[in-house]
């Protein structure tokens, strides 16, 4: 996976991208770590434990919670727990979000 991701290599020509994605398959494995170019990414978690490292932050993530990463957050998720930190994925256009 590139380091810098655009919305174009992910969702050419759709208005937005959805996906049930995951993580891990052993405890503390990590992501790649990669950042936006263009586009928002919205992530609720649906199972497992984990944290995404994201702007030199640490932040848990549990079944139920929502994240967020914007264009040209640096993140990355860790797996803490013994299952994968499995999550709904919805990205979309940054110009989407701008007035």
């Amino acid at each position: 996976m590139p380091a810098v991701v655009k919305f174009d290599e992910i969702a050419c020509g759709e208005p937005y991208h959805a996906a049930l994605a995951f993580v891990g398959h052993e405890p503390r494995e990590l992501s790649f770590p990669h950042s936006h170019a263009d586009f928002y990414e919205l992530m609720y978690v649906v199972s497992g434990r984990g944290v995404q490292r994201i702007a030199g932050t640490d932040l848990p993530m549990r079944p139920g919670d929502l994240a967020l990463a914007r264009p040209h957050d640096r993140h990355q998720f860790l797996v803490t727990g013994r299952e994968q930190l499995r999550f709904i994925n919805i990205a979309f256009p940054a110009a989407c979000g701008e007035p």
